[in-house]
């Protein structure tokens, strides 16, 4: 008989200190004595009790390291596999797929519909439009910092070239969060907007990184001393958050050739600045204006471009055997019940049947040239959590 290693060490664990600069989230969770990684941990632990034994030393391996893109992307995959297992399918780890060696992370069945689904974390760290280094570094250094009364909502512009001290990015938010009421602030923001909120700005060559105090609402005031300080940071550039999601989609899709059941590529993007219309743009197209310049009469009308996962090739659409993409924006363990998430049904496989249990998810469906939304259930409540 074997017996199942365990994701985290059997230890006593007194640490409640937030995570550190640069820390892996593996090795935060790992060592954490706070009553938010003492969940996750046991959650993650009941997801790997299900997943099937043969493939456990595969996904234990990545979960545990400390290249926080495996770590995300094993974590993920057990979400996926709960998920459905909670959908009451059945599911085959790494299938053979005929016709190429490549294999796809699940083979599922509910009923007599079969599909495969592939899972990707789209991290803005391994997209072109990463914060580079020593950016992050900067943002971490304050994110040291705790506060039971404030967020600082950040944006940042310019390219940082040279390393910051701590004293240098640290000091003016240590006198910010201590020299102001929370409710002052708050009605501050009420009659004028978020940047009239006292701030600080760092300034290093051409970058810069301006913080705004966010008052915590006073319900949760005091309740979690290892929150992220810092919201965002945003960046005051132009950023195309639906580019790298939609290659990634992209990449999945025609990875396996003439699968011989419909495909779903879930997709969980680590993206602040990704939204909705973001989703519509990866996989429909951009949103262009459209006009006659010799018909000057003839009112203008908002299209889409041939430039999506779907609608690349005009009206030879691409990738037909990709049947859904389920998306989820900045999933983590411990924000289930409030993550936005929507099943994409590819309005071009008409021969794609899926199970209608997917359905129970919230989905998207084109109908007549328009997309229909339907609210569907709250995942959190799927898996049986309770308030997070």
């Amino acid at each position: 008989m074997t017996i199942r290693s365990p994701l985290f060490e059997d230890m006593k664990r007194t640490d409640v200190s937030s995570r550190q600069s640069n820390e892996p989230f593996f090795t935060y969770l790992n060592r954490s004595a706070h009553y938010k990684a003492i969940g996750i941990r046991a959650r993650l632990e009941s997801w790997f009790e299900r997943f099937p034994a043969e493939a456990q030393d595969d996904v234990r391996g990545r979960l545990r390291a400390d290249d926080d893109q495996a770590h995300q992307g094993a974590v993920f995959e057990l979400f996926i596999h709960e998920l459905l297992t909670r959908l009451d399918c059945t599911i085959k780890v790494h299938p053979n797929v005929p016709g190429t060696e490549s294999r796809p992370d699940f083979l599922v069945c509910h009923g007599s519909c079969p599909f495969y689904v592939e899972a990707k974390v789209v991290d803005p760290t391994s997209s072109p439009f990463a914060h580079n280094p020593l950016e992050k570094d900067a943002v971490a250094k304050i994110n040291m910092l705790t506060s039971p009364y404030f967020h600082i909502f950040a944006q940042v512009g310019g390219k940082l070239l040279s390393a910051l001290s701590r004293e240098q990015v640290v000091q003016p938010f240590i006198d910010l969060l201590a020299t102001h009421d929370p409710d002052e602030v708050q009605r501050l923001i009420d009659r004028e907007g978020q940047f009239a909120a006292p701030s600080r700005t760092i300034k290093c060559g051409s970058w810069r990184l301006q913080g705004w105090l966010q008052p915590i609402a006073p319900e949760k005031r005091g309740d979690d001393e290892s929150r992220t300080l810092v919201i965002g940071p945003a960046r005051t550039e132009a950023v195309d958050s639906s580019t790298p999601v939609q290659r990634a989609i992209r990449k999945k899709a025609g990875k396996y050739g003439q699968l011989d059941a419909p495909l779903v590529v879930a997709v969980n993007v680590r993206d602040s600045f990704f939204d909705k219309d973001d989703e519509m743009e990866a996989l429909f197209g951009k949103e262009q204006i459209v006009y006659f310049e010799e018909r000057p009469d003839l009112s203008t009308k908002i299209s889409r471009k041939p430039d999506g996962v779907w609608t690349q090739g005009g009206y030879q659409p691409r990738y037909k055997r990709l049947a859904a993409v389920l998306v989820f924006r900045d999933l983590v363990p411990w924000s289930l019940r409030n993550v936005p998430n929507c099943l994409y049904v590819n309005p071009f496989a008409d021969d794609m049947k899926l199970p209608d249990v997917l359905y129970r998810l919230p989905h998207a469906r084109a109908y007549k040239g328009k997309i229909q939304w339907s609210e569907g259930e709250n995942i959190g409540r799927l898996l049986g959590d309770g308030e997070d």
